[in-house]
């Protein structure tokens, strides 16, 4: 998925491998390993051995070693608090999460996190992750794929992935609540009631102007900020614009609402449309933009139309979830949350030798977080029965991450066949358990691998 390699990934000294012709040196990736709630367990595990049956039946020189925390409700349920400041150091270290669902409780649980900023209030264990760390750009790739059993597939050939900025807008999570009380102001009178005043012997207040004022405070009326800003606007479209590029997509599409929002999503059309006018944009790749209410109805007609989405936080959430209804199931969806720096060049002009600076085309990935798309679904925890493939394609945005685009091909192959096999879980209309998916795509694994 990410060609260039983050030069801060936490490496384990290099040792040599045979490989069956010659001796490499291998890199072994520290990966912080967080389990989650309801489900997430059985899926980290089942995913564990996937990348092991990966790593050490192939010829790669990869190496992923996976360092386990706790984290989460259940870790609140123990402890007191869901995420801890030993969290925040060990993804600073590594760099890189594998993490399953987490529940988030009803109701306000916002807390503060020991030794950051005491100002401010996180709502979730996740969002805490995505503010502590600017982890700011959502990829959410939905490919279709025929199913081998009664499950309905209500659109095929879809080929979308939608790009969601992931850390402004109406998920700021900022929200006020008032309650409406009135007020009286009174103001001087005029220069003709002044004049009233000085021939009658009426007292001076009854010449005051009275004017009602409503103020609300505590509870009848919820103010929720929806904030967008340049810097994040113009970072999200350069990822967008660079994803695309090196994936080979030919479509970048900016979804808003200008035509309601025109100053907040009008500074988000404007940056990308500043981005998608840059020569190495507009020679490769086209740029269009689309209204998100118009948007949906044209997924429904002519989702061909459309490869790479731009979107705001709230109307990625709801496309991203639309396009996985599409291909079947959210448990068919992985997603991938980045930290990118676009470093600044310094060169020296030819003509007058002055300093000038552009921005480098290649980004800086610092942080990087892989997950499914779905929740933590307790009703079906330890049943052994969850769908697995949302967390295994998360694999898949991991290794080609880690740049081994091979073991990802290889992965990504085997789960498209047991999905046209049929051999998936009751959720899609299935007969087999989550170890039985397990226990086969190992053995898929195995024989493609000796096919290379």
């Amino acid at each position: 998925m990410f060609q260039k390699l983050n030069k801060k990934f936490s490496i384990i000294p290099a040792k040599l491998v045979y490989n069956g012709s010659r001796y490499t040196h291998t890199k072994t990736h520290r990966v912080l390993c967080l389990a989650g709630d309801g489900v997430g367990p059985e899926l980290v595990e089942s995913s564990k051995q996937v990348v092991d049956c990966l790593v050490n039946h192939s010829k790669s020189a990869l190496r992923i070693e996976f360092e386990d925390m706790p984290f989460g409700y259940s870790l609140y349920q123990s402890k007191g608090y869901a995420i801890s400041p030993q969290h925040i150091e060990a993804f600073k270290e590594l760099k890189i999460i594998f993490k399953g669902p987490v529940t988030i409780p009803p109701g306000d649980t916002s807390f503060y996190i020991d030794n950051l900023n005491k100002n401010y209030k996180y709502t979730s264990p996740n969002q805490a992750l995505r503010k502590i760390f600017d982890l700011y750009a959502n990829v959410r790739p939905a490919i279709s794929c025929p199913i081998g059993t009664d499950a309905q597939v209500p659109f095929q050939n879809v080929n979308i992935i939608t790009i969601r900025e992931n850390t402004e807008d109406l998920y700021s999570g900022e929200e006020v609540c008032k309650k409406k009380k009135t007020s009286f102001f009174f103001f001087p009178p005029s220069k003709k009631k002044k004049k009233l005043r000085q021939s009658t012997n009426f007292p001076f207040f009854f010449f005051l102007k009275k004017k009602k004022k409503h103020v609300y405070d505590n509870g009848d009326r919820v103010e929720a900020i929806k904030r967008i800003t340049r810097k994040c606007s113009e970072r999200i479209a350069k990822f967008a614009f660079h994803y695309a590029r090196t994936h080979h997509r030919q479509k970048v599409t900016a979804v808003h609402k200008a035509n309601v929002n025109k100053k907040s999503d009008g500074l988000f059309l404007e940056c990308h449309r500043a981005c998608g006018n840059e020569p190495l944009n507009r020679k490769s790749i086209v740029y269009t933009e689309q209204l998100a209410d118009s948007l949906l109805y044209k997924l429904m007609t002519k989702h061909s139309d459309f490869d790479v989405l731009s979107c705001p936080n709230l109307y990625g959430d709801l496309v991203s979830d639309l396009l996985g209804g599409m291909i079947g199931s959210l448990g068919l969806m992985p997603a991938a949350q980045f930290h990118a720096e676009w470093q600044t060049d310094v060169s020296l002009s030819s003509k007058d030798d002055a300093t000038t600076h552009s921005e480098s085309d290649q980004p800086c990935y610092r942080y990087a977080l892989f997950e499914p798309t779905h929740g933590s679904a307790p009703d079906i925890a330890q049943q052994n029965k969850v769908n697995p493939i949302s967390q295994w394609r998360s694999v898949v945005l991991l290794l080609e991450y880690l740049g081994d685009f091979r073991l990802s091909h290889v992965l990504e192959t085997c789960i498209q066949q047991m999905l046209k096999d049929g051999f998936v879980t009751p959720d899609l209309k299935g007969r087999f358990s989550t170890t039985d998916m397990t226990k086969h795509i190992l053995t898929l694994i195995d024989q493609k691998l000796s096919q290379l």
